[in-house]
Parts: C-alpha cells; structure tokens; sequence
C-alpha cells in the first residue's frame, strides 16, 4: 500500500469484508493473542467471520504502525457483553479482500430507525449539524447499531460523535448543542474533531485552556500545539 493509499484511510471507519478476507483475519486474531487463549468456544469466529443473526460485524480501522505491504488493521467488537465485558479484538486485513470503506459521516447519513433513545439522538444530531452548517459522523456502539441493526447500544453506553474540521467557535456551539441533544435523553457525547493533518483530538480538550492537545492519528499519538491547532481550523 503505498503513501497515498494510507493518508486517504481514517481512523473509526468501517470496513466490510469479504469471506476469504474473514477467515484471514480470524487467523492474524488467533496469532496475536497475547493471551494465548486459542477459541475454544468459538466466540472470535462467530464475531469475525459467521456474524450475528445472518448479519456481519464490520472491522472498524485502527490505529497501528503497521500499515504497509496492503495491510489494514482493523478492531472487532461483539454486539453482546461477556461478564460484562463487550468483546473485542484487533486484526489485520488485506486491502485486496476489502469490498467497502464507510466513513462515520456516511453512517449517520444511513437509514435507520429511531428504535431506542441513542439512535433517537443520532436524528435529532443529524439535524441540528444541518441547521449549523458542520459535518459529524458517528462511531463507537451508536455507530455500529446504525451500520448494523444489531444491539451494540447498552445503557451506559455514550454516543461518540466526530465533526469535520470547522471554525473553533462553531465547533464549540455544535458541541453544546449535541450535548444538551444528549441530555434530554439522560445520555451523553464524546465527541472527537477531525484535522486536516488527518489526526483526531477530544473537543473537550480543544475547548480548554491548554497549551498541547493529544492528537490521535492512524499510525500514532502526538502532542500537537494548541495555537498551531486553532490556526489550522480557521484554515479549513
């Protein structure tokens, strides 16, 4: 995979598969297991490969430092808790079994019903960033909800939100507004803002008094300026 390739691939992304690909990434699953454990139960397979009720879970595009020789890596996670615990589980999979790429803001685009209040939120989202003029997407549990149709979403559950790079202060009054969305649903936000830098940092942490804001990218975690990181929204 060469440099272009890699810069236009972004973090939360949601990666459908196909079936050779699948059984390729169970494998890289089972050889990067830390914990030795090799499925007995059978629980990676039904999450990476068999799917839930007919239906497939996507790989959502991490971050990692091995993006080369048209490699993806990609994270799992299980639409159901084991002792509490949501599964889930990093892999790697060829660019050549990838059949689609979605972005966040393609799935809060998609059709979906408002079935319970998270998802209620996400409409309600969607509609306040029209009526501002921004760009936010979603990822996280709402996020493959959406995608999916299958219950990621449990009761503390938060919506994680990422907004394209705007004007400081409208990403301030988005923020608001999605969180006080939240609120009258007795949920929350976490919302994350996009750089053009292709790095991701907290809007909570943006919109504090800070001289370095944490910047996660697709192949690493930097420090980035605060200034330098305003001038380059007002640039967008």
């Amino acid at each position: 995979m060469d440099k272009t390739a890699i810069d236009a691939l972004r973090r939360h992304s949601y990666v459908v598969i196909s079936p050779l690909g699948r059984e390729w990434a169970y494998q890289q699953a089972l050889s990067t297991n830390t914990s030795g454990r090799q499925d007995e139960d059978g629980v990676l397979y039904q999450l990476i490969v068999q799917g839930f009720s007919g239906i497939q879970v996507p790989g959502i595009i991490r971050r990692s430092d091995k993006f080369n020789e048209g490699i993806i890596a990609v994270g799992f996670a299980s639409p159901y808790r084991i002792n509490g615990n949501r599964l889930r589980v990093g892999s790697y999979v060829k660019i050549n079994d990838v059949e689609t790429i979605t972005s966040p803001y393609d799935v809060i685009a998609m059709s979906f019903a408002p079935s319970n209040d998270w998802l209620c939120v996400l409409h309600a989202v969607r509609e306040k960033a029209q009526e501002l003029g921004v760009e936010v997407g979603v990822f996280g549990s709402a996020g493959l909800e959406a995608f999916t149709g299958l219950s990621f979403i449990h009761v503390k559950s938060d919506i994680d939100l990422i907004i394209k790079p705007a004007n400081p202060a409208l990403i301030a009054e988005a923020y608001r507004n999605f969180a006080e969305i939240a609120g009258q649903y007795n949920t929350a936000i976490d919302m994350e803002v996009e750089l053009s830098n292709g790095y991701g940092i907290k809007a909570r942490e943006l919109l504090m008094d800070t001289d370095m804001i944490l910047g996660k990218g697709l192949t690493d975690v930097v420090l980035l300026d605060r200034r330098a990181v305003i001038t380059m929204l007002y640039s967008s």
